[in-house]
């Protein structure tokens, strides 16, 4: 149980992650090719990081000054939406609804982020392409709604992130700690946790 720490994800201060555009500034220009945002990093079966083992991450972004990804097939923990608290506001009404808490990352673990579809974009939302979008914890119209069970038609409530400074990555990649994959929609916010990074690894891009 994480009750606490669910306690305290909704009312955070967005995370300093140079990298991320919101959605605000406007689209930003088409990633280089060797750059992964909106695919798949999926830990290769030898991985010998333990945070990251059998680890499938959404790729937010990536480029020249760095990586940012969730994690989507890890899965801490089933909390009531009761526990969920807004700073000088009275808990949601929750009907004994739930909410299910991911593992996004090792990286600011008490930070909380949305994987989503882009039928919602606040202020803070990162427009990933036009199937996926991120909005950090701190936007609490998101987490109002995804209490009531409304908001985006598909999300991810993930706690942490998966980070790295750059050129950090692309040496893990050289090393094969990693594979990569395209991903959609379905497979992202599949909720067969247990098969899923099987499932990914092999959809892997082979290179001969």
């Amino acid at each position: 149980m994480i009750a606490g720490t669910v306690a305290c994800a909704v009312c955070l201060l967005a995370p300093a992650i140079p990298p991320l555009a919101s959605s605000e500034q406007g689209p930003r220009s088409a990633p280089h090719p060797k750059f992964l945002a909106g695919q798949l990093l999926i830990a290769a079966p030898d991985m010998s990081d333990p945070r990251f083992e059998e680890s499938v991450i959404y790729m937010v972004a990536h480029d020249e000054q760095g990586a940012f990804g969730l994690i989507i097939n890890k899965v801490l923990s089933v909390e009531p939406v009761s526990k969920l608290r807004f700073e000088g506001e009275p808990p949601i009404e929750s009907s004994g609804r739930t909410i299910r808490i991911h593992f996004g990352g090792p990286v600011d673990f008490g930070r909380g982020f949305v994987l989503h579809t882009p039928d919602y974009v606040g202020l803070h939302t990162v427009m990933v392409d036009d199937v996926f979008a991120m909005t950090p914890g701190e936007d609490t119209d998101l987490m109002r709604a995804l209490a009531k069970g409304e908001g985006p038609r598909k999300s991810i409530l993930a706690l942490g992130y998966a980070g790295w400074s750059p050129g950090q990555l692309e040496s893990e990649l050289d090393r094969e700690a990693w594979v990569t994959a395209t991903t959609d929609e379905a497979f992202v916010f599949d909720e067969d946790f247990d098969g899923k990074w099987r499932r990914a690894y092999d959809r892997r891009e082979i290179t001969l």
